[in-house]
């Protein structure tokens, strides 16, 4: 999903500095249910999920690039 929306920018000359980050393995996702920090049936758990799942979905790396996302 990531690769599309760049080629599709670059195409239209808009331009910007990947920057790679280390992806989080099968096995840490894993651990992260194991000791329910992601948890749908509590509400810390279901937010912590759909941050988690937004994050990345969205390429967001940080909290600086979640604070910067706007509706539109």
């Amino acid at each position: 999903m990531c690769d599309y929306e760049f080629r599709r920018l670059y195409q239209k000359s808009i331009r910007a500095e990947a920057r790679h980050t280390e992806t989080l393995s099968k096995d840490d996702e894993n651990i992260l249910w194991d000791t329910k920090v992601l948890n749908i049936t509590t509400p810390a758990g279901l937010l912590n999920f759909v941050i988690f799942y937004n994050s990345k979905n969205l390429c967001l790396r940080g909290g600086d690039e979640y604070r910067q996302l706007k509706f539109s």
